[in-house]
């Protein structure tokens, strides 16, 4: 699974480091199956992948998608956490890993709460899903800000949406 082995008084447990960009982050509706995870800290993808929103976000990196829309890729913003075997699994059962989502080990760029800045691997989930909305600087959460204002200013003018 490359995870890192600590050796705690009491136990010894394998820890992995991963990358979320969507649903998982703090303020979104997933954010509790990461609850007793290791917050590092704000991260960035070290390389550039096309981000997706279709009701819910995906990185491709393949596929026809990603070929019509390469020129748009963005290094994605997120959050990096380091969870246990057992935070891997559920995590992998609620992406479907492998058949829906596909995890895979990538380098990511963090900034922790100290403002230290380091470059490490994280797992990420990636979809080559064939439809969606490009994100194109690559921050789900400022996607969801945007579309909660475009919402807000239609309800203000009494439009239904």
């Amino acid at each position: 699974m490359n995870c890192l082995t600590l050796k705690s008084i009491t136990e010894m447990s394998k820890v992995c480091n991963v990358f979320v960009y969507g649903t998982l982050m703090r303020g979104f509706g997933n954010h509790s199956l990461m609850r007793g995870s290791n917050f590092i800290g704000v991260a960035i993808t070290n390389e550039k992948y096309v981000l997706l929103g279709s009701g819910i976000p995906y990185i491709t990196k393949e596929g026809q998608n990603y070929e019509v829309n390469k020129d748009k890729a963005s290094r994605v913003t997120g959050e990096l956490y380091q969870v246990d075997e057992s935070r891997m699994s559920s995590l992998d059962s609620l992406e479907g890993h492998p058949i829906w989502y596909k995890r895979e080990l990538v380098p990511v760029t963090v900034i922790n709460s100290n403002g230290d800045k380091f470059t490490t691997d994280a797992w990420i989930y990636f979809n080559s899903k064939e439809s969606g909305t490009v994100i194109p600087d690559g921050n789900y959460r400022t996607y969801c800000n945007e579309q909660e204002r475009w919402y807000q200013e239609y309800r203000n003018k009494g439009i239904n949406v």
